[in-house]
């Protein structure tokens, strides 16, 4: 066994993470990984605001690597649509709704969160 922690939601988070990548066109995101925290400590780590009294609610901070545009970002005319080789997704675990969502040239550090999980492929 190779003392990697099971997240009993692994598979609901792959499939959201493909759906993402699809519509950001990238269906095979790789290298994903994930980690539960409190959507304060999130907005820390991914330097964004929220209410105060959203900093408690439990969330799910995914990253995925891959070649990704926007394609359904709203820019002026002319411009071109966001792109990035990480993809961060936030979704709420209660209702698995996303919140979040974020292309970037590097990934956060997600160590300071809590438990990191990995995909196996």
């Amino acid at each position: 066994m190779s003392g990697q922690p099971i997240d009993p939601n692994s598979s609901k988070i792959l499939g959201l993470v493909s759906q993402a990548g699809t519509l950001n066109s990238d269906p095979n995101p790789t290298d994903i990984t994930w980690v539960y925290a409190s959507r304060g400590a999130i907005a820390k780590t991914m330097d964004f605001g929220i209410p105060d009294d959203e900093a408690q609610h439990q969330q799910v901070l995914i990253v995925a690597h891959g070649n990704f545009t926007s394609t359904t970002a709203r820019v002026p005319a002319g411009a071109t649509a966001p792109t990035g080789n990480v993809m961060e997704l936030v979704y709420d675990t209660t209702t698995w709704e996303s919140t979040d969502f974020g292309l970037a040239t590097s990934a956060p550090d997600l160590t300071p969160l809590g438990q990191i999980y990995k995909s196996n492929g």
